[in-house]
């Protein structure tokens, strides 16, 4: 992979994204909100610079461009693992039997598919975010206020 000079402007590929670009963008998004609590950067385009040089390092070089990454995040990542968690906690919350995380996580799944009418298909995301204080705290807590 070639490594990414100019952090605007196109898209360098319109390839589609591999599901370990994905877990590296979610990893790289964790990482620097961890910096952004320790260090304290003041600034959106701080933290999402941040994202972008986490995700380039990961992925040692990157043929994906820095608008490309935030708007995997912003409009199909967060979004859809979001959607999920809202859903996974419902599930969880009802769960009246004592199920195993993997019978919760399958009627999640089957949820969601009737619910939004396509399947989840970023798991490996969920399962890194899931548990991180930033987006437990944060993120999905936006998202139950929005389909309340």
């Amino acid at each position: 992979m070639t490594s990414s000079s100019n952090r605007r402007g196109a898209a360098k590929t319109t390839l589609p994204w591999t599901t370990a670009e994905e877990i590296t963008l979610c990893t790289a998004w964790c990482n620097a909100m961890d910096t952004y609590v320790t260090r304290d950067i003041h600034s959106r385009k701080g933290f999402w610079e941040e994202v972008f040089a986490n995700f380039e390092k990961d992925m040692g070089g990157t043929i994906r461009g820095y608008d490309a990454i935030v708007s995997k995040w912003k409009n199909l990542i967060r979004p859809k693992v979001a959607k999920f968690s809202v859903v996974y906690d419902g599930v969880q919350r009802m769960d009246e039997n004592g199920s195993s995380d993997l019978v919760l996580f399958q009627n999640a799944l089957a949820e969601y598919q009737t619910r939004y009418i396509h399947p989840f298909t970023m798991e490996a995301c969920w399962r890194i975010l899931k548990n991180h204080p930033a987006w437990t705290t944060i993120e999905v807590p936006t998202y139950q206020d929005r389909n309340n």
